[in-house]
């Protein structure tokens, strides 16, 4: 495991602090997915696995300092597939980012 005392604000030998860094967490992937012919297989439990990825990536988060984001309180993923997006929500997602970065650059 990274050493994260020695990688924390500008790391090992600096004194500079860290650059803004925002950890998204992709939203889950859609029930629909189970029933595609190709991605159902592939991701076969995959929609309760992708549920429990919010707390994962949020610890990681907190560990590192960075800002977190959680894309699927502001997206879903509405593809036909079950796994991507449609442009409306890369566009929602898009503004959240950006709403989120302003918000870390203050």
């Amino acid at each position: 495991m990274i050493d994260l005392i020695n990688t924390l604000n500008g790391g090992v030998g600096t004194t500079y602090k860290n650059r803004k860094v925002l950890l998204i967490c992709p939203p889950p992937v859609n029930p629909t997915i189970d029933s595609g012919p190709i991605f159902g297989p592939m991701f076969k439990g995959g929609v309760e696995k992708s549920q429990q990825l919010p707390e994962l990536y949020e610890a990681v988060a907190k560990m590192g300092g960075a800002g977190f984001l959680i894309a699927g309180s502001v997206i879903s993923t509405d593809g036909v597939d079950g796994l991507h997006l449609t442009a409306e929500s890369e566009r929602k997602l898009g503004t959240a980012i950006a709403a989120k970065m302003k918000e870390m650059l203050k």
